[in-house]
């Protein structure tokens, strides 16, 4: 927005921004990350000749870490929504 100071800006943003999205989205993106961990731990049980080089154990550290922070960021603008 035009002639409206940068601080001014932030915080209309910040109220405007639905949460719920935010929320809705690191839903989606923990069920993601449990199905990605769950299809490693089955595929340890069966043998394919050609498996992948546990890409799903590298990813879900950085999977988790994703979720969470979004999770937090969605909570966090919910909550200075609502004080």
């Amino acid at each position: 927005m035009i002639g409206v100071p940068e601080y001014e800006q932030r915080e209309l943003w910040r109220r405007k921004f639905p949460s719920g999205i935010a929320i809705l989205l690191s839903i989606f993106q923990m069920i993601l990350t449990l199905s990605v961990a769950g299809c490693e731990i089955a595929g340890d049980f069966v043998d394919f000749p050609m498996m992948n080089a546990f890409v799903g154990y590298w990813a879900f550290p950085f999977f988790m870490c994703a979720w969470i922070s979004l999770s937090g960021a969605g909570m966090r603008l919910y909550l200075l929504r609502k004080n």
